[in-house]
């Protein structure tokens, strides 16, 4: 019978955090099955085995740090639907290092297609929950445009802080896109 396919659970497990650790804070270059053994503890041959190289090992950490969104709780009120799911956001941002995690993959997705395809899916899971509220209201007329660009035109100003400017938000900024957001579709 053999080994079964892919890692062992615990054994993804170390070595993606050490891989994670080591991508945020020296980038993709430092990500060499010699730092990562002295890291996870795993071994180098099982490394080589399961990633042969950067590009599986940056696209595992892109599937492991995708979450597949589950679907908000919908309220009667488009605003209150939004100011939860920005705060998601925020908090989101908050809770996990979004920010280096975001530059290392713009870095090295320049190198690899599927890198950058699966950073694409990465941010796309993270708006997805603004569709899901967005795409409703402008069928039912609250709200008119492209759903893309309505979920740019509510995100942007928070990614473009948090993500490329490297400002901490929170709550507050969460609520002022909101309501920046709701002005300029005519919505009080």
């Amino acid at each position: 019978m053999g080994r079964p396919a892919g890692a062992h659970p615990e054994t993804t497990t170390k070595v993606l955090e050490a891989a994670l650790e080591l991508f945020l804070t020296e980038g993709a270059d430092a990500l060499t099955p010699s730092r990562l053994s002295d890291r996870s503890g795993v071994s180098r041959a099982t490394m080589y085995r399961h990633w042969p190289d950067k590009e599986r090992l940056i696209a595992d950490l892109l599937k492991m740090a995708t979450q597949r969104p589950t679907e908000p709780a919908r309220l009667t009120d488009l605003q209150t639907d939004l100011d939860a799911a920005m705060n998601h956001l925020v908090a989101r941002f908050n809770h996990r290092p979004v920010r280096a995690f975001f530059a290392a993959c713009l870095d090295f997705g320049r190198r690899s297609e599927e890198v950058s395809r699966l950073a694409e899916e990465f941010i796309s899971a993270m708006l997805q929950p603004f569709h899901i509220i967005l795409e409703p209201a402008i069928t039912r007329g609250e709200l008119s445009g492209d759903v893309d660009r309505l979920v740019d035109e509510l995100t942007g100003p928070l990614m473009l802080r948090h993500v490329l400017r490297g400002v901490s938000v929170g709550p507050a900024d969460a609520a002022l896109a909101v309501e920046t957001f709701m002005a300029r579709q005519g919505r009080p």
